[in-house]
């Protein structure tokens, strides 16, 4: 699936293979594309997070404030959204990635820190 511009305007085009060819079919531009695109774009997250349940098994979210928007989400809906549980878990190792970073940047700092009091000392 594919946003291409053509003169001016964007169109939006789905890939199909027919054997060892693959063919563009155009899908249209304006609110029919972004619809497309859309339904394109949330089965892909579902096929994402039904393969991580098949792969993984039932991972649930470690963070408390994650869990309790999870128990909402299945007492709003009536049964567990696999694709909603793979996205909070998605968020919680973005932000892991994100402290994790912070952490080096806090370190770097601190040692350069460290060194130019040791070299201003001498």
């Amino acid at each position: 699936m594919a946003w291409a511009r053509f003169r001016n305007s964007v169109r939006y085009y789905r890939k199909v293979r027919d054997g060892k060819k693959v063919h563009s079919i155009y899908m249209g531009n304006g609110a029919a594309a972004e619809d497309a695109a859309k339904t394109v774009e949330d089965a892909a997250k579902e096929r994402a997070a039904q393969s991580d349940y098949i792969q993984n098994g039932l991972i649930l979210p470690k963070d408390p404030k994650n869990l309790e928007l999870l128990l909402r989400d299945v007492h709003q809906k009536g049964f567990l959204d696999l694709e909603f549980c793979y996205q909070l878990r998605q968020r919680e190792s973005v932000k892991g990635v994100e402290q994790k970073i912070v952490g080096q940047l806090k370190q770097s700092r601190d040692f350069k820190g460290l060194v130019e009091e040791c070299l201003s000392a001498h």
